[in-house]
């Protein structure tokens, strides 16, 4: 019944639904629920320009998690639109992405310029963690 009333929602309800069952290893490991998993992460992929990139961002860890199958144009649609909004993100949530990003091999060049221009001008809001996540980034 759920996966037939996902055309109603939008692609951050969507976001959030693939995020709160990545978040529960117990549900992840059912049929029903990789199957419903796909489902979000087909929905998704046609409407990642829905999202607002913080919204694309909080994505990147839920994909990490899913590794292999959260789909590789899935990740690519989500380093898109991360890219489109680096600029107007909190530095810590750049760094966040960018680092998820690179370990699913979907850093687009721009990502990279964008990250390093958000790194050039907010390098004193960086928590260590976001350093090391930064570079993490820039290595891969």
């Amino acid at each position: 019944v759920a996966t037939d009333r996902l055309t109603e929602l939008d692609a951050a309800q969507i976001g959030l639904l693939l995020r709160s069952l990545v978040a529960s290893p117990e549900l992840l490991g059912s049929k029903t629920a990789r199957s419903f998993r796909d489902s979000l992460v087909s929905m998704l992929e046609l409407r990642t320009q829905q999202l607002h990139p913080s919204e694309a961002a909080a994505l990147v860890p839920s994909l990490v998690k899913l590794r292999s199958n959260g789909g590789t144009q899935l990740a690519d649609a989500i380093a898109r639109r991360v890219s489109e909004g680096t600029m107007e993100l909190q530095v810590t949530l750049v760094a966040a992405a960018a680092a998820g990003l690179s370990a699913l091999r979907a850093v687009t060049p721009k990502l990279l310029e964008q990250t390093e221009k958000v790194l050039q001008q907010q390098v004193h809001l960086c928590t260590p963690r976001a350093v090391v996540q930064f570079a993490a980034a820039f290595t891969e």
